[in-house]
């Protein structure tokens, strides 16, 4: 029987005495063969899950850890450790911490590997992969993607390459007419002729210590009107102070031969007829516009809007407000970002306090189909300024 039952005079206790005594009690009345299970290893990731070595080079070590935890590396599980399959000639697995180290002794293709920790309440597995080149063998060899137009200069690919400066570069199948390979440096370039759809080309890179080979991927299109756009979105400046520059993505070729802007710009605002670059000082108060710039090629000319409004001095300098993307799918989320100096007491978005800094930006859910106005105001002692932009949906 347990003793609490026998305490004499135990009525007589105080209870800020008898609950720790009782508690005391109670935990000696536990059976003391009882323990708690142990709990299986946690995920864990190496340091390098892609090691690539030479032979006759000792690698660095490549040491597991645990799963993130509030931006934080946590240890690695424990346990024993194994591998499989078997791992190259040189290399070792601590069976205690997991950690690979070694010298590898002779060239091992790119293989796959799984490791397990395991303890007496279950195991853990991750993935890494191996590749063991010879000294002086190319490998790691790697492309951008290519996207040209028919009968305009692509932009050079120059690859990047590890183990050898010496190679011979060859690629499957043949290139878009027009496409040239340097069979020395591997560098692509040229002027396309004609267009070609999305296609994945292999390039080889060897000597006669080894080769590797690497995927690119490439496009040509055909030429098209321009498509303009205006990071900033929408600004709202002050008189007397000169705005950032405002510089327009120009994302198709031909590029553009010439800009306009309707209707026209506040007093002391230009744009430049051949860059589309928004530069100047304002001089007079103006209201908040939407204005249109045109951009025009060869192909034709597109439109883009651009707000903009202009506060008397000393109110809050909107420098920028977009929307990425500016048009969605019916359920498709967007981004609110903005840059907002001479400080401010409080922003707002359609009228909500955003408890975030003068520069930030907000994940807005998806709006509904149609076009959809977010107006960001910005207030300071002096005075309130607002910036706008618009997001249409598409759909469902």
């Amino acid at each position: 029987m347990c003793p609490v039952l026998c305490l004499p005079n135990f009525a007589v206790f105080s209870r800020r005495l008898a609950f720790p005594l009782l508690l005391g009690v109670m935990v000696h009345c536990g059976s003391s063969s009882s323990s708690l299970p142990t709990l299986p290893p946690g995920n864990f990731l190496y340091s390098n899950p892609q090691i690539q070595a030479v032979t006759g080079n000792v690698i660095t070590p490549d040491v597991p850890y645990g799963s993130m935890l509030v931006g934080q590396v946590q240890p690695p599980p424990t346990g024993t450790y194994t591998i499989t399959p078997a791992l190259p000639d040189g290399l070792f697995l601590d069976s205690g911490t997991g950690v690979i180290t070694g010298m590898p002794q002779s060239p091992f293709p790119l293989t796959s590997y799984g490791v397990t920790v395991t303890n007496s309440g279950g195991s853990s597995s991750t993935l890494l992969s191996i590749a063991i080149y010879a000294q002086g063998a190319p490998y790691d060899l790697f492309y951008g993607s290519v996207s040209g137009v028919a009968g305009y200069p692509a932009t050079p690919d120059v690859p990047t390459l590890n183990g050898t400066t010496t190679a011979t570069f060859s690629i499957s199948p043949a290139l878009p007419g027009g496409l040239v390979l340097d069979p020395a440096t591997g560098t692509l370039s040229g002027t396309p002729t004609a267009e070609s759809t999305l296609t994945t080309y292999q390039v080889t890179a060897s000597n006669a210590d080894g080769s590797t080979t690497a995927s690119l991927q490439i496009q040509i299109g055909t030429p098209s009107a321009p498509a303009i756009a205006y990071p900033a979105g929408s600004m709202a400046l002050n008189v007397g102070t000169a705005m950032a520059s405002a510089t327009p993505t120009l994302s198709t070729l031909p590029p553009a031969q010439s800009f306009s802007v309707l209707p026209e710009l506040p007093t002391g605002l230009s744009l430049d007829p051949q860059t589309g670059v928004l530069t100047g000082t304002p001089s007079a108060v103006s209201p908040m516009i939407t204005y249109r710039v045109t951009a025009t090629n060869a192909v034709g000319s597109a439109q883009t809007p651009i707000v903009l409004s202009v506060n008397p001095p000393g109110w809050a300098l909107i420098s920028s407000f977009a929307a990425s993307p500016t048009t969605v799918v019916f359920g498709q989320d967007l981004t609110l970002s903005w840059n907002v100096d001479n400080g401010s007491d409080a922003i707002y978005i359609n009228g909500l306090a955003i408890d975030v800094a003068d520069n930030g930006d907000i994940l807005q859910e998806a709006p509904p189909p149609g076009s959809t106005t977010y107006t960001l105001a910005a207030t300071n002692s002096v005075g309130t300024s607002q910036a706008q932009v618009t997001v249409t949906a598409t759909g469902p």
